[in-house]
């Protein structure tokens, strides 16, 4: 069964330039098989939130990094407050619209829509109210940020209305954590130690990274503010790794948002700012599974271990 992407808060897209070397191909690979790595969130580049430098020592005293150690748990709230905003903006402004739209282009259809036929409908609706909409988010972010009391009240309700749905959803990353027997086929474990994993995106449509604690944790307020350090501090030196070997800028690192959770274990995001792998937006995947073009990306991508390896020491 495909596992379905976690659909990360939507962020504004800027131009992609690709620094250095990534592994592209005129040609688009055959996908098939499924795995753990479907769960990355939306790929667009937010350069004012992503993009932020400094120089400090690391956590775990492997050394400075370039890229700044975000605040996980910080950033996190505040893309639920944000997603909490746009879900009620979509409600009020966005679906009546689309509903009807799709009641109607099925009818005349005579038959089910498509997904594909969806989701161009909802791009459409979406284009003609992205101001609507826009105006309407702004106001349900002001309103569930006015105070302290209203920002904690969002945060109990949207957990209240999506941790059972968390904890119901698939584990995917346990199994190669665990080293299940062929969970890693199909993946590229670019770095591990006994408490997190460095895996490469193959759902992602351009060189991606998640780092995946290995103790079971949904949600980061459910994790300890030891591993939640950890956790960022790697994630600052996946990086680094990605910078030093394309000579990308700093990269993007989130933590999805409970209302965008399609799978159970938590995971970090770390998006680089390069070009996709095609022109067509193939997945990583698809060149796991082309024998063609396998020993292509996985060559870029130990370029990567290497690097992180450099900095922390070989994988454990």
């Amino acid at each position: 069964m495909r596992v379905r992407r976690d659909q990360g808060t939507p962020r504004t897209t800027t131009t992609s330039t690709t620094s250095g070397t990534t592994p592209a191909t005129t040609s688009t690979p055959t996908t098939g098989t499924t795995g753990p790595s479907a769960t990355t969130g939306s790929d667009a580049f937010h350069a004012s939130r992503d993009m932020r430098t400094r120089v400090g020592v690391s956590a775990v005293q492997t050394g400075p990094t370039t890229t700044a150690t975000p605040k996980l748990l910080d950033d996190w709230r505040s893309a639920l407050l944000e997603a909490a905003a746009e879900d009620l903006a979509d409600a009020e402004v966005l679906a009546p619209v689309r509903d009807k739209a799709l009641a109607e282009a099925e009818a005349d259809k005579g038959e089910p829509l498509s997904r594909q036929e969806i989701r161009a409908i909802g791009r459409d609706v979406f284009k003609q109210l992205k101001a609507d909409y826009e105006d309407a988010k702004q106001a349900h972010h002001k309103d569930l940020t006015k105070s302290p009391s209203t920002k904690q009240r969002t945060e109990r309700d949207v957990l209240m209305a999506h941790r059972p749905r968390v904890e119901q959803l698939r584990d995917v990353f346990s199994p190669v954590a665990q080293r299940v027997p062929g969970a890693r086929d199909n993946e590229i474990v670019l770095w591990e130690n006994a408490n997190a994993m460095v895996l490469v995106d193959t759902f992602a449509p351009s060189p991606k990274a998640l780092v995946v604690p290995k103790q079971p944790v949904s949600l980061p307020i459910d994790a300890s503010p030891v591993l939640l350090d950890e956790l960022a501090v790697l994630a600052a030196h996946v990086s680094d790794a990605f910078m030093r070997a394309t000579g990308s800028p700093p990269a993007g690192i989130w933590i999805n948002p409970p209302q965008h959770l399609t799978v159970k274990q938590m995971h970090l995001h770390v998006l680089p700012d390069l070009g996709p792998f095609t022109k067509e937006g193939a997945p990583a995947k698809a060149f796991l599974e082309d024998p063609q073009f396998r020993p292509q990306l996985e060559a870029f991508f130990a370029g990567i271990g290497r690097e992180l390896e450099a900095r922390l020491g070989p994988a454990s």
